[in-house]
């Protein structure tokens, strides 16, 4: 069979998330940076996910193995260990809008987590895989209680699960393209759709962004037309924008706001 290009790119890419036994859990060089990045406002903290995203499709996370302990022929307890075939059961958080599975960036993370933890590499594309079958939608909060932590939503989930990076929301232009067409079927005077990160009430007090997005609708009040008509063509607008199976995909939960503008 012969491979293009970027197939045997991805290919290549896959095959260094191969699990690595000389790899002592330190902190890979592009989840650092990513972490280190500016989180000091919502978009910084959006933005900051969309890198870890990216770094994580060419390097590993750092997951706690359970260890069994049961007596051997002499009476004594021994550790079992798991190896990498096996199927590894991540820690699992019930988040705001789901299930979210628990993975470290190093040792020293996952230590701080839990001092009592056994540390093991995992390819970031077999933890999303694990996110995905822990429920839906599916999550990965990175570095779990401490001050860089970050969630990846779903899409950024599904993203990784097929080893290629995350378009956010927000930097698509073709989403708000599509949204805003299906809008100006139901209601004509709609002249924007924008799309941005949000804070739900308890992340914005914990400093996460958890995966909200806010969907913004611009319309035009037109003089000429009955009020209660444009209320309801703005209704099956939002409607239509809620129920868009590309929004459904982006983000685990959405929130939109109507905007009344003047293009005079």
């Amino acid at each position: 069979m012969n491979l293009t290009d970027a197939q045997r790119a991805k290919l290549a890419q896959r095959l260094t998330l191969r699990h690595d036994r000389s790899d002592r859990g330190s902190l890979l060089p592009l989840t650092a940076a990513a972490l280190a990045a500016p989180a000091e406002t919502l978009i910084e903290r959006a933005d900051r996910a969309v890198e870890l995203q990216s770094a994580l499709v060419t390097e590993r996370l750092i997951v706690p193995v359970p260890v069994e302990v049961h007596p051997d022929d002499s009476g004594e307890h021994r550790n079992q260990g798991l190896g990498e075939d096996d199927d590894i059961p991540l820690p699992v958080v019930e988040g705001e809008y789901g299930p979210v599975v628990l993975a470290f960036s190093s040792a020293e993370q996952l230590a701080a987590w839990d001092p009592t933890a056994r540390p093991m590499t995992m390819s970031s594309q077999k933890v999303a895989v694990a996110a995905t079958q822990a429920g839906a939608p599916p999550a990965i909060q990175v570095d779990a209680g401490s001050k860089s932590t970050v969630i990846l939503p779903v899409a950024a989930v599904h993203a990784l699960v097929g080893g290629d990076r995350w378009l956010a929301p927000w930097n698509d232009v073709s989403l708000a393209e599509e949204l805003l067409q299906a809008a100006t079927t139901q209601s004509p005077g709609i002249v924007a759709v924008q799309v941005h990160p949000a804070d739900s009430d308890g992340e914005e007090a914990s400093g996460i962004w958890g995966g909200l997005l806010d969907v913004a609708v611009l319309f035009e009040v037109e003089p000429t037309t009955d009020m209660a008509v444009q209320k309801l063509q703005l209704a099956n607008a939002l409607g239509l924008i809620a129920r868009h199976p590309r929004l459904s995909a982006a983000a685990p939960a959405v929130r939109l706001t109507p905007r009344p503008v003047s293009l005079a």
